[in-house]
């Protein structure tokens, strides 16, 4: 701190309409950045942005109560089983938001003509293949459909450890679907979008697309071997946006996925230019709304029925005839759940973001207050002082 001999002594007026600002401001710095709370602060900022996820966590930081869900499903799979055939959709969020609901998907598979079955929708925000990994070897070795849901996004996704496949004891609850059609991109945003792809996330699919696929091929070979019917399933993109601009990428992805699948005899299934959805039914080019869930659900639905049918109907039962999804098209209503704010998760980085930039402010009004005060010592050792009367 400045000694008060070394402050400035003419009045207010004459040091101009910055003196109080400058004063205040400066004594601020001076507490921020003092030498022994300036390390605190700066080690505060690191500790939230590595909890807001900017340095690689593991997977069970990652998702949060829906990746807990995940890992509270397969616990009750192995200790209380349903009576019902089990149908799993694995995948990130766009896998998460390709269903209405789990009841609503088991219900349209039995009105196109499949079984009663019991579905879980297990996509989770940035779900990688190594977590499904570990979760399918908890899963007990039952028959059941286990779609694996691909997507672009999947291939560039940070890698994870993961540590811990135990569940909760109680069933998590979280927000399932987070787009809605009044916040859905405009056509140009979403153009911008694919040109970003082009220009930032195409390099990061490039360098990351072996390692995946790498953990795609034992996912699936994992799956085969523990008797579990096994389908790779491009999961909603949309084409009209995309143009031909991404058709490269999705190419590639979706071309190793088939590869992969018929090389451990599993089944691959892209119906998303069957289903003909629009670019309305998309919140941006992966997340569907609930026009768009509708008609996804249906495909789904039908692939469900008829692998059901083909593959794990009891012996003796009469085959069914299954119907075509559009069967099942409905007028959209709105869900009566309240999503969860876009980008909530991202509070963390926010506030380490606003720690570190409060650091950086401060060390800036320390330097000025001290090269300010510095000039104040150098004029005041100008000025002579003034003669002594005598008496």
């Amino acid at each position: 701190m400045v000694s008060p001999s070394a402050r400035d002594t003419r009045p207010t007026a004459d040091r101009g309409w910055y003196s109080d600002w400058n004063d205040w401001y400066f004594k601020v710095g001076c507490v921020l950045v003092s030498a022994r709370r300036l390390p605190i602060l700066l080690l505060a900022c690191l500790c939230v942005m590595c909890v807001a996820g900017l340095f690689p966590p593991t997977a069970s930081a990652i998702d949060g109560p829906e990746w807990q869900y995940a890992l509270w499903v397969a616990g009750q799979l192995r200790d209380d089983p349903p009576p019902d055939p089990v149908v799993l959709l694995l995948g990130g969020s766009s896998a998460r938001e390709a269903v209405k609901t789990n009841a609503d998907w088991a219900a349209d598979v039995e009105k196109l003509g499949g079984m009663r079955v019991t579905t879980y929708d297990l996509g989770t925000r940035r779900q990688t293949f190594e977590q499904e990994l570990a979760l399918v070897k908890t899963l007990p070795k039952t028959p059941m459909i286990v779609f694996i849901g691909i997507n672009a996004g999947r291939f560039t996704a940070d890698f994870t450890t993961t540590t811990d496949v135990t569940p909760p004891a109680t069933k998590p609850t979280f927000v399932r679907h987070h787009y809605r059609a009044v916040n859905a991109w405009t056509p140009a945003r979403k153009r911008e979008r694919v040109a970003y792809w082009l220009e930032r996330r195409q390099r990061l699919f490039n360098e990351r697309f072996d390692a995946h696929a790498k953990q795609l091929d034992l996912l699936i070979e994992t799956c085969v071997r523990r008797g579990y019917t096994t389908v790779v399933l491009a999961l909603p993109r949309d084409i009209d946006a995309m143009g031909g601009d991404l058709s490269e990428v999705n190419k590639r992805y979706l071309s190793t996925g088939r590869r992969l699948a018929e090389k451990h005899g599993a089944r691959f299934i892209d119906f998303v230019p069957d289903a003909q959805l629009s670019s309305d039914d998309f919140y941006d080019l992966d997340h569907l709304l609930l026009s768009g869930r509708e008609v996804y659900q249906a495909w789904l639905a039908y692939e469900t029925a008829v692998i059901f049918n083909a593959e794990l109907a009891p012996e003796g039962s009469t085959p069914r005839a299954v119907a075509a999804p559009a069967s099942l098209a409905t007028p959209a209503s709105p869900p009566a759940s309240t999503p969860e704010p876009e980008g909530a998760h991202l509070w963390p980085a926010i506030v380490g973001v606003t720690l570190a930039g409060v650091a950086l402010a401060s060390l800036g009004v320390l330097a000025v207050g001290r090269s300010r005060a510095s000039r104040r010592r150098a004029d005041q050792s100008q000025r002579t002082e003034p003669p002594i009367p005598r008496r």
